[in-house]
């Protein structure tokens, strides 16, 4: 038997797919990062992480009232800070350089009003701190003199150095004490270097790293919290008036000779002065915050009379022209033996101002709240 075979048909070949066009996206569009382009956004990444870093630390310690945690910068905010922590409700606060730091003892101007019969509510506290510049005055008026911490009275010291047009000096602690705005308005008006700028600003991160360490640093003995809680801000404790004085002639003459390196003649005194500003400042915020403003004139010995003179007389008028309050305390009952310096007051010389200031202020103002 015959068995007949039949070829099947080839099967066909599968259909080919259909084409595809591709058109990348626009992201894969771009090429490929190349391996030097890691690192700059690497770096791009860390640059911008440190700026957010630094301006936040600032933000947050001048939030946290943490500006003068610096005890490792400068031994005069130790008596700020004190301020801030234990200071409440004061009855009078005392500002300005260390003419005032040296010359005013709280308590001796507290026991001279009640003795006037114009009791202060509390001793107050002495603020002043050093550093010859007016406007380091009014940033802690400013920026400290509110809430808890606000007085009802507030004493401002003034001299002729710190009230004069036509100085060219570098501020010393300036930048310590103001605000990133306040040290950026200097330097761009050329008063201050921009690395105080940058000193500034990186001052947020200083701080924070500082803060906890802060009981640590041990200041010098004016600044130091058991000697402010006893002397209530001064340099001086009342009972070291009692001493006999020791007189510096080595100390009194240098600072004498830098006095009469200073041209005074080219030194002016009227209401269009950075200092005459910051006056009208000062009245505008006592009259904002509700209290007294008298302005002080502490004795000195710096044998310039003539430029003292032009000093007095002006301050007298702009005073009485702003309705502000002034006592001039330069009297010549104060002697040599009164002074370190022909700036600043020794103990004696600073129980004898701050009996004079006490009966002054008993007579001009009403000192119990």
């Amino acid at each position: 038997m015959i068995t007949q075979l039949h070829r099947l048909p080839p099967t066909p070949p599968p259909p080919a797919p259909p084409l595809r066009v591709y058109v990348p996206s626009a992201a894969s569009a771009e090429p490929a990062t190349g391996p030097r382009a890691r690192p700059l956004r690497y770096l791009a990444a860390l640059a911008f992480g440190l700026v957010a870093a630094v301006v936040g630390s600032y933000v947050l310690v001048e939030a946290l009232e943490l500006r003068f945690v610096q005890p490792w910068r400068l031994d005069h905010h130790h008596k700020v800070r004190f301020f801030q922590v234990e200071v409440l409700d004061p009855a009078i606060v005392y500002l300005g350089t260390s003419q005032m730091l040296n010359g005013v003892m709280p308590a001796v101007v507290a026991e001279a009003a009640q003795t006037a019969g114009r009791p202060l509510a509390n001793v107050g506290y002495n603020l002043a701190v050093p550093g010859a510049e007016l406007e380091i005055s009014w940033i802690l008026a400013r920026d400290l003199l509110h809430g808890v911490h606000r007085p009802r009275h507030l004493v401002l010291g003034v001299f002729p150095m710190i009230l004069a047009g036509g100085q060219q000096w570098a501020p010393d602690f300036y930048h310590r004490y103001a605000t990133l705005g306040d040290v950026a308005a200097r330097a761009w008006a050329g008063d201050v270097p921009w690395s105080q700028v940058a000193s500034v600003g990186l001052r947020g991160v200083e701080n924070l790293l500082q803060w906890p360490f802060y009981r640590f640093k041990k200041p010098i003995r004016d600044f130091n919290w058991t000697h402010l809680r006893a002397s209530h801000g001064g340099t001086w404790l009342p009972s070291e008036a009692e001493r006999e004085p020791e007189l510096k002639d080595e100390l009194w003459a240098k600072v004498q000779a830098d006095i009469e390196q200073c041209d005074t003649r080219a030194l002016t005194f009227h209401d269009a002065t950075p200092a005459a500003e910051l006056l009208r400042r000062f009245a505008a915020l006592a009259r904002e915050r509700e209290m007294t403003l008298t302005l002080v004139y502490p004795p000195q010995r710096t044998g310039q009379p003539a430029f003292e003179g032009r000093c007095q007389t002006w301050l007298a008028d702009f005073c009485a022209r702003q309705g502000l309050t002034w006592i001039d305390l330069d009297v010549p009952e104060f002697e040599r033996a009164d002074f370190t310096d022909p700036y600043h007051l020794n103990a004696r010389g600073a129980a004898q101002f701050s009996r004079r200031l006490g009966a002054r202020l008993a007579e001009r103002l009403v000192l119990a709240r």
